[in-house]
């Protein structure tokens, strides 16, 4: 909301305290078709203003954090001979692999457990109203968002966890239930309105 009211410092900010909470990748994914539309359309002076929001709090808590660890675990938590590069080498290697066999059979069974955990039918009726609504802004982005964090995470070798659910992808998450609609609206047949009520209350 605050991207597309063009208040982008608050957005920054906004944005500063995801990237910084706990893991800044899904945010980082998540945010990424906003800041490049943002980019295309409003040139270098709005990325200028989204990173004035964003750097104040992510370089102290996010920099404060490097360096309070630095301070309390020493120089081999940062890296031997304080090598930044190398230190930054080794923590990207623990996290990100091209995708084999077994990592494409994590992100479906996945997708599986989405469709089978939401309101029956609703990951179907997000893509077609992705689709019927792509000359909407909003809508056109935060379904890019939500394609964005699941192929971001394509790159990740380890699995989320079955006991949260598909919970890398929480954060994209909203996409469903506001694109599912878009399709309900754009399409006006009452039987589908009618199945998807129906499937929201039981579920």
């Amino acid at each position: 909301w605050l991207l597309l009211e063009r208040r982008l410092v608050l957005a920054g900010v906004a944005g500063s305290f995801a990237l910084v909470l706990h893991n800044p990748w899904p945010h980082f994914l998540f945010a990424l078709p906003w800041i490049a539309w943002i980019a295309w359309q409003d040139g270098r002076h709005a990325l200028v203003r989204l990173t004035a929001g964003y750097a104040p709090l992510a370089l102290l808590i996010g920099g404060g954090w490097w360096l309070l660890m630095r301070k309390v675990q020493g120089p081999l938590w940062f890296a031997p001979g304080g090598d930044l590069l190398f230190h930054w080498q080794m923590q990207l290697t623990r996290v990100f692999t091209l995708p084999d066999g077994a990592t494409l059979a994590h992100r479906a069974s996945e997708l599986v457990k989405l469709w089978l955990w939401t309101v029956p039918g609703l990951p179907a009726l997000m893509l077609a109203g992705w689709w019927l609504a792509r000359r909407e802004v909003p809508l056109r982005l935060l379904g890019l968002s939500f394609a964005t964090v699941l192929g971001g995470y394509l790159v990740v070798w380890f699995d989320q966890g079955y006991g949260w659910g598909v919970r890398y992808l929480h954060p994209a998450l909203a996409a469903l239930p506001l694109l599912g609609p878009a399709a309900i609206v754009t399409v006006q047949d009452e039987t589908l309105r009618r199945y998807a009520a129906a499937a929201a209350f039981l579920s």
